[in-house]
C-alpha cells in the first residue's frame, strides 16, 4: 500500500481582524494579498463558524514562504 501524500490546512477566525465576515475576507484576499483562502461557510449549517477560514498548506515550500510574505506584508484588516 502507498504512504498517503495527504493535504493540509489550518483555520483562522478573523474577527481579530476587524471581519464579521470569513466569506467577504476570503473574497477580498487574493486582490488585497495575492493568497486564497476558503470561508468555512460551506461546511456548515449554522452561522457558529462564519467568521473562520481555511488555509491550505498542500504546497511547495516556496509557494508557502512566498503567500506568508505577501500575508505579512499588506493590511488585512477590514476597511
Amino acid at each position: 500500500t502507498a504512504t498517503p501524500q495527504g493535504t493540509y490546512f489550518a483555520v483562522s477566525d478573523v474577527r481579530s481582524l476587524g471581519w464579521t465576515d470569513g466569506d467577504t475576507f476570503a473574497r477580498m484576499l487574493p486582490e488585497r494579498a495575492g493568497v486564497a483562502c476558503i470561508p468555512l461557510r460551506g461546511f456548515h449549517d449554522s452561522d457558529a463558524g462564519d467568521t473562520l477560514v481555511r488555509w491550505a498548506f498542500c504546497k511547495r515550500t516556496d509557494v508557502i514562504d512566498s503567500a506568508l510574505e505577501r500575508l505579512g506584508s499588506v493590511d488585512l484588516s477590514a476597511v
